[in-house]
């Protein structure tokens, strides 16, 4: 039988292994997070100014009779 001291240990060490894996789980999400908010802060052209840049060449493509 185990006594108290031991028995502590085993219970801390298992506390510490899962708030372990937490962290890494919690730090692959947020590495994940970033890399998607980079991909859309370094695209070439932000969708926004892209669909203006669109609608802009569709308008002037129908005034200009050129599709």
């Amino acid at each position: 039988m185990l006594d108290l001291d031991t028995k502590k240990c085993i219970i801390l060490n298992e506390i510490l292994t899962i708030e372990l894996e937490t962290a890494k789980f919690m730090g692959g999400i947020r590495v994940a997070q970033t890399l998607i908010l980079d991909g859309i802060k370094c695209s070439s052209i932000p969708i926004l100014l892209f669909e203006l840049i669109s609608v802009c060449t569709e308008f002037l493509e129908r005034q200009t009779g050129f599709e």
